[in-house]
């Protein structure tokens, strides 16, 4: 039960982020699997011990997404951008993420070229984070808000 609510509090934390290390990603879901680079940036927030400083992962460059069978469901870029985030700190603090770039192309499950994939913006727009077996956290890019919000999945 601890370990529960202090993961969920783990989930809300959100602060300044500076750039730390870049890596490559390979991740599979239900749905599709995703290929492309991201960066790692780190955030402070005040948590209940104090200042705590949190991972997260944006994405860089080219990314990948395929259908289960292999065949490529969309493809294109992203762009780094600065934005806020809510923090339990007195004010939002500015973080670095990504945005797609408008060069996106969509496919079918058969490599038929679609003009747009409704529905597949969460995964253009968001970046889940894995704490653990049961909790995720998802980073979501609001266009309109200039804004990056967090919503906690178990």
């Amino acid at each position: 039960m601890f370990k529960t609510i202090f993961l969920f509090f783990l989930g809300l934390l959100s602060s300044c982020g500076t750039t730390q290390h870049n890596g490559k990603a390979q991740s599979t879901g239900s749905e599709s699997e995703a290929v492309g680079d991201y960066k790692t940036g780190i955030f402070e927030d005040c948590g209940p011990g104090g200042i705590e400083k949190i991972e997260y992962k944006y994405r860089i460059g080219t990314w990948s997404f395929y259908y289960p069978n292999g065949e490529l469901k969309a493809k294109g870029s992203f762009v780094p951008v600065k934005t806020t985030i809510s923090t339990r700190c007195d004010e939002n603090e500015e973080i670095d993420f990504s945005i797609p770039r408008n060069d996106w192309e969509f496919f079918d499950s058969t490599g038929g070229k679609l003009e747009s994939l409704f529905g597949f913006e969460d995964n253009l727009n968001c970046v889940k984070q894995e704490r653990d077996e049961h909790l995720g956290l998802w980073y979501c890019y609001n266009q309109e808000e200039n804004f990056v919000s967090q919503r906690v999945t178990y």
